[in-house]
């Protein structure tokens, strides 16, 4: 019986967290069995993968990009790692991270409605509510969103930590909260955010604080650091390669993705994988914010301080998003919905508020809520399915949005990946059909069908791009490797004597294609060109020690032994604990011998 009641206490206790948990699991259990989407996240787990592949990688994480180095996300990195290092590349684990991030983030957006004094009933539903919703779809099941759930996670973390350090003046909440915006702003650049919204809630909720000068002078002084200290590895030390602007014009032109939230929101049939721009759902959106504007004023949620605090959290978290450049390679304009998971726990808290004010009749707002709730559950389990493997997902975006050319990019990129080589140029044939002013879109047909073992058509359309590129030389060089490889000899010289003749300004990127093309030289036996190639590259980076070591290679299978040592010596020199080159000046000295 003692155990019974302990059992019933506890269950009394934490009944809330048991039902969200359990409602997350009802829709996202599912995941579990699900493969990649192939959209980044086949990037991150395969293409980027000697990031991930060991735990040792994880201080190299803080100094290395993320997603073939467009962004900086350490802790995103951190937590594949930690994936791998349990179950190595299994999709499973994967899927499971994101859950179980979900189900944190749920119970911690249940503690805020609670501190922010809503009745438990109203915080739960509106939980469960968040919890389920079709519009988090993407930041859950889709593999890559978790950078939204874990800076998710951190933000509230750091937000929570440092309203308990207010109430209670203990060091060790102002240490987490400072640790977990650490770990959010080192997630994903948004986590920045969370200092703005904590002053807002200072002024709106704690304005005594202010006259604790000693905790706001120390508190900025350690987000000062913090920031100085992503700043500077971001700027200075990692090589970012971004391919995203930002600036206020690219958020007047993306205004309209947050009418079309509202409507997502609401009209469920709206949500789909990957979005661009639509008319109806922008005009819909208008209307839902009058409606909105129109409760809000006739409530009174203007002086409701909650309320307002709501919408500002929104205000705050989505409109950075919405600076960034949104635009797909072929120049449509798309986005996803896994951007709104952080900012929209601030409209959860405005209609927590809301429904506070006007409460609805019991019965039938219990009939209601829970209709609305299994009808998200449906429809958010349905909409989960297509995050069941690229196959899937790509068939069902590009069956939405047949005439977005990178769509059907994205598609071919599943087949390559699978080694459907055939199936992926004909893809990649579509978007060309739709865009054929797109250099990259033949670049990636003839990649394909060089992987396929036809050389003659991935010459074709390389052939094709020279005439839209401005810069031929990424070009010329496949041109020469495919001509070689076919023993086109004389096609190969010519379009190299046509690729000297091209100025290249970035040296280091010179001196990696003469290097590339000493290599391909060199597999057709063409050892003089090798040479000659490789010396060109060293030129232009005379302290590349593999360049240096491979020179050395290529003048001992020409016989020309003394250059060969002399230049082994020289990578030698340059990287002193490089084995293979100790194997090779060791090699040359027992020759010798």
């Amino acid at each position: 019986m003692v155990y019974l009641s302990k059992n019933y206490k506890i269950l009394k206790n934490y009944y809330p967290q048991i039902l969200i948990v359990g409602f997350i699991l009802l829709v996202y259990v599912q995941n579990l069995w699900f493969d990649l989407a192939y959209l980044d996240d086949g990037l991150i787990i395969y293409s980027d993968y000697e990031k991930i592949n060991s735990l040792s990688r994880i201080p190299q994480a803080f100094l290395s990009g993320y997603l073939l180095d467009h962004y900086y996300r350490p802790i995103v990195i951190i937590s594949f790692i930690l994936d791998t290092a349990i179950a190595g590349q299994s999709s499973m684990m994967y899927h499971l991270t994101n859950i179980l991030f979900h189900i944190v983030y749920c119970i911690l957006l249940f503690n805020l409605l609670l501190k922010f004094k809503f009745e438990k009933m109203i915080a739960l539903v509106f939980t469960i509510i968040f919890a389920v919703h079709p519009i988090n779809t993407n930041a859950v099941s889709w593999i890559a969103g978790r950078n939204d759930l874990i800076v998710g996670v951190f933000s509230l973390t750091s937000l929570l930590a440092f309203i308990k350090f207010i109430e209670t003046t203990k060091t060790l909440w102002f240490v987490i909260h400072q640790f977990t915006f650490f770990l959010a702003l080192y997630s994903k650049e948004i986590g920045i955010m969370v200092i703005p919204i904590i002053i807002i809630y200072i002024l709106f909720f704690e304005k005594e604080f202010i006259k604790n000068k000693k905790s706001i002078i120390l508190s900025l002084i350690w987000w000062i650091g913090i920031i100085i200290s992503y700043l500077y590895l971001r700027l200075f030390i990692v090589n970012i390669h971004t391919e995203q602007r930002i600036s206020l014009l690219f958020l007047l032109n993306n205004l309209y993705i947050i009418s079309e939230y509202l409507v997502k929101l609401i009209y469920l049939p709206a949500i789909t994988p990957l979005s661009i721009k639509n008319s109806n759902l922008i005009l819909g959106g208008i209307i839902i914010s009058i409606l909105i504007l129109w409760l809000t004023n006739y409530l009174k949620l203007l002086n409701n301080k909650r309320a307002l605090f709501g919408l500002i959290f929104f205000i705050v978290f989505i409109f950075p998003t919405l600076a960034f450049s949104q635009k797909t390679v072929s120049g449509e304009f798309a986005y996803l919905d896994c951007r709104i998971y952080l900012p929209f726990v601030g409209l959860i808290i405005f209609f927590s508020s809301m429904l506070e004010i006007k409460p609805l009749n019991f019965s039938a707002t219990k009939f209601i809520v829970l209709s609305f709730i299994v009808y998200l559950i449906i429809f958010s389990f349905r909409t989960g399915q297509i995050y069941k493997n690229g196959k899937i997902f790509w068939t069902e975006v590009t069956k939405k949005y047949p005439e977005v050319a990178s769509n059907w990019i994205g598609f071919g990129f599943y087949f390559f990946d699978n080694k459907n080589y055939l199936k992926a140029a004909e893809l990649v044939e579509k978007a060309i059909k739709l865009r054929s002013d797109i250099p990259e879109f033949y670049h990636k047909a003839a990649l394909a069908y060089e992987n396929a073992g036809q050389l003659n058509k991935a010459n074709e359309h390389l052939k094709s791009v020279l005439n839209l590129e401005k810069d031929k030389s990424i070009t010329l060089v496949e041109l020469i490797k495919n001509n070689l490889r076919l023993g086109n000899i004389s096609d190969a010289i010519k379009y190299l004597n046509q690729f000297k003749t091209i100025e290249i300004l970035d040296l280091k990127k010179k001196a990696d294609l003469y290097s590339s093309l000493a290599y391909y030289f060199s597999y057709s036996g063409l050892m003089e060109y090798s040479v000659e190639l490789m010396k060109q590259a060293i030129i232009y980076q005379p302290k590349n020690s593999t360049y240096l070591n491979d020179l050395g290679v290529f003048y001992y299978n020409t016989g020309k032994i003394d250059s060969a040592k002399h230049f082994f010596y020289e990578a030698l020199k340059l990287d002193p604990l490089n084995e293979d080159f100790q194997r090779n000046v060791n090699g040359l000295k027992n020759l010798s011998q």
